[in-house]
């Protein structure tokens, strides 16, 4: 009896998982194949591949292909010197410096100003700046042992003028001492700046009175000039001068 138990037992039991397993079977089957209903609304609907647009190539900014050009401002060269006015100087630090950074008393006079005011030399000019005299408005003596006074005005006009009440000026020519003898001509330069009182940055100009420098003239690469002038004085005196720019190969 106990043989046909444990038989019957076992038999129930192997029928029990094999229902089991026809049923995960069936269930598993009806998830992977859709109704028929659902198979032609899928067929129907279109993919995610068909629906999604490409996505954009990313743009690289240091790509020159996709770079756009750098439009820049156009630079211009303007001259720093307008009728009687310059703002700009050799004759502080031997560099072209602007007058308003230098602690030096400097005075520009441009060669506008001493045309229109008829400068021809170094008293002329010092009748027109400040803390400056000149035959006009000192007369430089001497008296030797004998007691006999000399009117050095005449015997040496240049050095014949004194700076802050000291001495002669120091004459220079684009900042290169000319000995103190080399008249002020208008013809070759292009300005004059007057430098009072003693200039470490200048040495070997630096005179305790003042410097007065001559600012060469310089050739204009890109236009032709001409100019003629013919004057005379009160006193017997006349000048006549002729300046001539000529460009000998245009670019």
């Amino acid at each position: 009896m106990t043989t046909q138990s444990s038989s019957r037992s076992l038999g129930k039991l192997l029928a029990a998982f094999a229902g089991l397993a026809g049923l995960a079977a069936s269930l598993s089957f009806a998830q992977e194949t859709p109704p028929p209903g659902d198979e032609a609304k899928a067929a129907a609907a279109p993919t995610t591949a068909e629906v999604t647009a490409p996505a954009p190539k990313p743009v690289r900014h240091d790509d020159p292909a996709t770079e756009e050009p750098v439009v820049l401002s156009p630079f211009e060269v303007t001259e720093s010197t307008k009728g009687y006015y310059s703002s700009n100087t050799m004759s502080g630090t031997r560099l072209n410096t602007k007058i308003e950074d230098l602690a030096s008393s400097i005075t520009v006079v441009t060669k506008e100003q001493m045309t229109d005011f008829a400068m021809l030399d170094i008293n002329d000019i010092f009748a027109y700046t400040g803390n400056t005299e000149g035959t006009a408005t000192y007369t430089d003596i001497t008296v030797d042992r004998n007691g006999q006074t000399t009117d050095n005005s005449q015997g040496n006009p240049t050095g014949a003028n004194r700076v802050r009440g000291i001495a002669a000026a120091n004459i220079a020519y684009g900042n290169f001492e000319m000995m103190g003898r080399t008249p002020i001509d208008p013809l070759i330069i292009d300005g004059v700046e007057v430098s009072r009182g003693p200039n470490a940055n200048v040495f070997g100009l630096g005179n305790p009175s003042g410097t007065v420098n001559q600012v060469p003239l310089s050739a204009n690469m890109t236009k032709d000039k001409y100019s003629f002038q013919l004057r005379g004085d009160s006193y017997g005196g006349w000048r006549s001068s002729f300046d001539i720019n000529q460009v000998l190969k245009k670019n």
